[in-house]
């Protein structure tokens, strides 16, 4: 009896990890309203400062000019401002699923035909945005875990920071069909204007 108390708890400890890890995020902004309204929640995305602190010349300054004992310090810095500079992606990330998942019901529920530039721009933010909330979840639990800090690094440069900027990219094509000045205000507000490059 008291096995099977303990497997449940268990089983309903492990569902609510899943909801409030997963589930809960992906569902939780409103319907922001129009593409204009995400703007404003972008404000702090620093894709630049990001790939800095994740880069191997990061990881080479720290060890080539710090003392062992500054060495654990950078360290322990470093996990903590990627972490923050994620913030703003994942909040941006999420802002952009809960804006295209209304405009993906709208377009299902149209009859099956040729699709516009713009939807099919949308159907493909919807999916980026979908995996990069689900790869955040978990760039955000490996940091928690007593990972290796250089493979932790290594997934952080190779494969979160290339979904975020292909995620980035698809946003800012996105709103381009709303206006070249939409585009302007988000290149502005991402601080990203290297990926200006891959909109032409």
């Amino acid at each position: 009896m008291i096995v099977l108390c303990a497997g449940y708890l268990l089983a309903t400890i492990f569902f609510l990890l899943i909801y409030c890890a997963i589930y809960r995020p992906l569902h939780s902004y409103p319907y922001p309203g129009e593409l204009v309204d995400v703007i404003p929640a972008v404000l702090n995305v620093r894709l630049a400062e990001l790939e800095r602190w994740v880069s191997d010349e990061m990881s080479v300054l720290i060890a080539g000019t710090l003392s062992p004992r500054e060495q654990r310090l950078a360290r322990r810095r470093r996990r903590r401002v990627i972490s923050d500079r994620l913030v703003p992606v994942e909040g941006n990330a999420r802002l952009c699923l809960a804006f295209t998942r209304q405009q993906m019901r709208c377009l299902r529920s149209k009859p099956p035909g040729p699709r516009s530039e713009r939807d099919r721009l949308l159907e493909d933010l919807f999916a980026h945005s979908q995996y990069c909330c689900l790869l955040l979840t978990f760039a955000k639990a490996i940091r928690l875990l007593p990972w290796d800090r250089e493979r932790m690094i290594k997934f952080h440069r190779e494969t979160v920071v290339r979904e975020v900027r292909e995620f980035l990219l698809v946003f800012l094509k996105f709103a381009a069909t709303h206006g070249d000045y939409q585009r302007d205000n988000l290149l502005a507000c991402l601080d990203c204007w290297e990926l200006e490059e891959g909109l032409c």
